[in-house]
């Protein structure tokens, strides 16, 4: 196999460094630590071209996060955009012609001219994957396998990656960068641009094989694999003759939810569900999860010009219909709605207290701090107002409400924008107050009739016999009361 030549000399040249950092920087122009580079293009490339050189380069740990994807949780490990990111588009810009020539035409992803929808229809997986379907006459019983790697990236071995990157370069040095690259983590990192074209060129040895080997077309986007055939039984036998390739030679596994299985002829059967379209023997449809997601996007011009064109490729044309009648729908409902600045007397909302509410009398006595509070009319009992404080308790947020005569007192005179929050004490006497706003009077007689007119009507502070003494008490009051706090 032939190697790429003066592979290290191109790599350290001025133009390959600054190519890499324009690409690079590619739709994060934005980003302040871009603007840095690009400001002073001339002193960076002279670093990087120095470190590389004296060999002082080495790669910076990966910052990882976790990005959810329909119903998978990706784990994504990027990498700084210097002198990292810079570093994987100085490499592709090296690579890239040579590995592009190993390539066979059932290769259709992360690849220039290679895609779903490619303009050059070789290298088209929906052209290329329809026509094999209707290459096969209606009156014969079509069969699909559809497989998929287990954790492709994650999966990667380090020494099969590096001994398939050898068979294209011999130069020690530039094999010691990707080497690095390869061996930073469990696999190759998902989310880096050399990481795609790296499982390509490793996946690239299985359409080798079912092409070489197996006499059989692969049609692979990624780690997805699909091959249409007549006969059932045949598939099944590639199905575990590539099984035990990806196991015995590339160390990695295929996916327990691989099945072979015949392309149905209308919705009511299954198609060929790969890469955002199902394909059935006579027409091929969006699929369902994109269909809806482009009803939510509607209102985004940016995002509707991308699944329109998704759905161009495929048979759609009332799904189109659909959409851009509902569109012309919601501009027309959009146009009829009064403007909220043209509205006069607009009710205020209050926003909810947060956190769980508790009880009044669990914090009596103990330090807390007010963070919010209002007094807010009743809806069921008109008429009547009841007070919230928004608290914290025990480093917990906590909501208390109820008919707090003199806490009612205090909060109507509490500046909201001023005087919050403070630290209180709640206390009880003649009823539950703050501590200090009430003076204690030892001759003053509690009368339970003055209190619970303002006071919790739930009457939580008296003990179940003096409710049931009380004539004014009423048990229906107590519970209506407590769904109206609940629904306030």
């Amino acid at each position: 196999m032939n190697t790429v030549a003066n592979a290290w000399e191109s790599f350290v040249q001025d133009d390959n460094i600054r190519k890499a950092i324009h690409d690079s920087s590619q739709d994060k122009l934005d980003m302040a630590y871009v603007q840095r580079v690009n400001r002073n293009l001339e002193y960076y490339v002279n670093e990087l071209k120095r470190m590389f050189l004296t060999g002082t380069y080495h790669m910076h740990p990966f910052q990882e996060m976790s990005k959810k994807s329909g119903n998978k949780i990706r784990h994504i490990k990027k990498s700084p955009f210097y002198p990292d990111r810079i570093t994987q588009h100085m490499v592709a810009n090296v690579m890239l012609p040579r590995w592009d020539k190993s390539l066979t035409n059932t290769t259709y992803a992360s690849w220039k001219k290679r895609g779903i929808n490619s303009k050059v229809k070789d290298y088209n997986f929906n052209h290329k994957l329809r026509s094999e379907i209707d290459s096969y006459p209606l009156s014969v019983e079509l069969y699909a396998l559809n497989l998929d790697f287990l954790h492709c990236y994650d999966s990667v071995d380090a020494d099969v990656m590096m001994y398939v990157v050898r068979k294209f370069l011999r130069n020690e040095k530039l094999i010691a960068v990707i080497e690095e690259f390869v061996r930073k983590t469990k696999g190759i990192p998902l989310g880096s641009y050399l990481s795609q074209l790296l499982i390509n060129i490793l996946l690239e040895l299985v359409n080798r094989f079912c092409l070489e080997v197996l006499h059989v077309t692969p049609f692979r986007y990624m780690d997805n694999i699909v091959i249409v055939g007549t006969d059932k039984h045949e598939l099944h036998q590639v199905q575990w003759r590539i099984m035990q390739f990806v196991w015995y030679e590339l160390h990695m596994e295929i996916n327990r939810h691989r099945q072979v299985f015949p392309i149905g002829r209308n919705r009511d059967e299954r198609g060929i569900d790969v890469v955002g379209y199902v394909y059935y023997r006579t027409f091929t449809l969006i699929r369902k999860s994109i269909k809806v997601a482009a009803y939510r996007k509607r209102h985004k011009p940016k995002s509707m010009s991308s699944y329109f064109g998704l759905m161009q490729k495929c048979d759609a044309i009332n799904l189109m219909k659909s959409i851009r009648r509902k569109i012309k729908e919601d501009k027309k409902q959009r146009d009829c709605m009064q403007k909220l600045t043209d509205i006069k007397h607009i009710k205020k909302v209050e926003r909810p207290f947060g956190g769980k509410k508790i009880k009044i009398e669990k914090v009596v006595d103990k330090p807390i701090v007010v963070l919010d509070c209002g007094i807010f009319n009743s809806i069921k009992r008109p008429g009547t107002t009841f007070v919230k404080l928004q608290i914290v308790f025990k480093k917990k947020k906590r909501f208390i409400s109820g008919n707090y005569k003199l806490i009612k007192k205090v909060v109507r005179q509490i500046d909201r924008k001023t005087d919050l929050p403070f630290e209180t004490v709640i206390r009880f006497n003649r009823g539950y107050y703050f501590e200090g706003t009430l003076k204690e009077d030892d001759d003053y007689m509690y009368d339970p009739s003055e209190e619970l007119e303002f006071d919790d009507s739930d009457g939580n502070w008296l003990n179940e016999k003096k409710k049931k003494t009380l004539p004014f008490y009423n048990e229906e009051l107590d519970e209506d009361l407590d769904d109206e706090e609940q629904e306030e």
